[in-house]
């Protein structure tokens, strides 16, 4: 199939083979597939939060909403979820060795024509967001970062560009703090342990997620005042990040691990700190000094939270606009916070003061760039 259009909830679930429906009870009775091995292939796709997700926001593109940015919002929370939904697939996949069941090789043949579905789900989905923000296809992941991210702000750029005082992680290094979510709690690897074999030992290794490890690490206290609170981010993929932060004390010593520290100083959809205990998020923030990220942006990691079946209304939630901070009891507290500003303005204030960062960025560069010609010329450039 090949969506011109976001099809019905009844017609994606059709499509991604649902186990409920028509097409996979039809598949089983020509395939001839046991009642036995039939359950052991619905319980496996039944353990699928983000489909589920997915099915969800394909269900509330059915609604007519008024609201034009709204209406964009969705799309968008539609678009990470099966982008979501496809890195996941491809990690699971990487990880299957060996001999298969009977019932894992139907589970192969039926993921793959769920995959098929959510490609061409994903296909539609950024054609239709592309005409939307009015470009193309090649640049919609930078018009996504504009409009939806939050860029490296002035404090941060001059901490990690000027002062050279963060240091950056590599992929691999920054995957052993990636969050890991089933069974909708987040579970994490044990880096604390400081295991030689960490980095290979895969979902296997994985522990329930608690941030004191992090908390119990992070020397300056300052920004994080609350028991077992951690720094995190949240990347334009919607992976969580969690690790100790450190503040660097010698300009140009690169030893000081910042939100930017993550994912090398680039756009996030949200960055600040989090308390998990036994892998359930109890508390939420914007606090992060370099990339000032909006109330906005805690919504993204909220809905990010949804992606993986997580209720998340009992998790409190605190705000610091620059002004004052606000904190709020639960989501729903936060959610009627959010209601008094309309989606269409919150887009384009964050489009706005993610484009002015970025003018003011430009000029840095530019200042900084100077300075650092005129070093070289003069034999004092570092």
């Amino acid at each position: 199939m090949i969506y011109s259009t976001i099809p019905t909830q009844a017609q994606w679930k059709n499509d991604r083979f649902d186990e409920t429906g028509i097409a996979f009870t039809q598949a089983c009775r020509q395939f001839k597939i046991k009642p036995g091995v039939q359950q052991k292939i619905k319980l496996e796709f039944a353990k699928d939060e983000v489909i589920k997700r997915i099915d969800d926001l394909i269900a509330l593109n059915e609604v007519q909403i008024a609201d034009a940015g709204e209406q964009l919002w969705l799309l968008f929370d539609t678009y990470s979820a099966i982008d979501y939904w496809l890195k996941e697939n491809s990690r699971k996949v990487s990880h299957h060795k060996g001999r298969r069941s009977s019932a894992q090789q139907y589970i192969d043949i039926f993921s793959g024509i769920k995959k098929k579905a959510v490609l061409d789900l994903y296909s539609c989905v950024c054609n239709t967001l592309a005409l939307r923000l009015n470009c193309t296809i090649n640049v919609l992941p930078m018009k996504l970062e504009l409009y939806f991210g939050k860029t490296l702000g002035l404090h941060g750029f001059k901490t990690d560009y000027v002062m050279h005082k963060a240091q950056y992680l590599s992929r691999a290094e920054v995957e052993k703090y990636r969050l890991v979510f089933f069974d909708k709690k987040a579970h994490m690897l044990p880096w604390w342990e400081k295991k030689s074999d960490l980095a290979s030992s895969g979902d296997a290794g994985l522990v329930l997620a608690e941030t004191k490890y992090s908390n119990e690490k992070t020397a300056d206290k300052e920004a994080i005042p609350l028991p077992n609170e951690a720094g995190f981010v949240m990347g334009m993929g919607s992976e969580f990040y969690v690790a100790p932060h450190k503040l660097s004390k010698v300009d140009g010593a690169s030893d000081g691990f910042y939100h930017s520290s993550y994912l090398n100083g680039g756009s996030l959809l949200c960055a600040g700190s989090l308390i998990i205990e036994g892998g359930v998020f109890k508390h939420i923030s914007n606090k992060s000094g370099h990339y000032r990220p909006t109330a906005t942006h805690v919504l993204h990691a909220l809905n990010a939270l949804a992606i993986h079946g997580i209720s998340y209304n009992n998790i409190s939630v605190e705000i610091d606009d620059g002004e004052k901070i606000e904190i709020f009891n639960n989501v729903t507290e936060f959610k009627q916070y959010l209601a008094k500003t309309s989606f269409s303005d919150r887009s384009q204030g964050i489009e706005d003061l993610n484009s002015r960062m970025d003018q003011s960025l430009r000029k840095q560069e530019h200042k900084h760039y100077q300075q650092h010609i005129r070093g070289i010329n003069t034999g004092e450039s570092r």
